[in-house]
């Protein structure tokens, strides 16, 4: 069966490489984010008498989360939310999130029959959640449109 989210190559292979470097990114948008914060006495000489952030900090966490690391890890964060339809359970939803993400990381080791345990949908619909997500990531990131 044809996949119906079909996304350019390069996009699908860009995606995949966001996605297995993914916790890195996620440790480096804390440490900038706590750098942000912190940096130079910033979190005590940022806030005035009214405990409110100064504008020089703000200004730094508006710049921090339009930051391309950011982007990548809100993108694949809210793809991961949009898995699975409205008529899945959670339970369903989560063991489906949990095996796109396993196939994602581990490729071509990854054998769907193997892993599918408790997940009560054909192999074609699991295949297409994880085409339509893959595609979701690089909508959001602008890699196609």
């Amino acid at each position: 069966m044809q996949n119906k989210y079909k996304i350019p190559t390069t996009a699908r292979a860009t995606c995949l490489c966001l996605i297995r470097d993914y916790d890195r990114l996620v440790n480096l948008h804390k440490q900038q984010v706590a750098d942000t914060i912190y940096s130079g006495g910033t979190s005590v000489a940022a806030i005035s008498d009214g405990g409110e952030i100064s504008d020089k900090t703000a200004d730094k966490a508006i710049r921090l989360e339009e930051d391309f690391v950011a982007k990548i890890v809100k993108a694949i964060e809210q793809s991961k939310l949009q898995i699975g339809d409205r008529f899945m359970s959670d339970e369903q939803r989560e063991l489906l999130t949990e095996l796109i993400w396993d196939s994602c990381l581990e490729l071509r080791e990854f054998c769907f029959e193997q892993r599918r345990g408790e997940f009560c949908y054909e192999k074609t619909y699991f295949y297409n959640e994880r085409s339509l997500f893959l595609k979701r990531i690089a909508e959001k990131l602008g890699l196609i449109f």
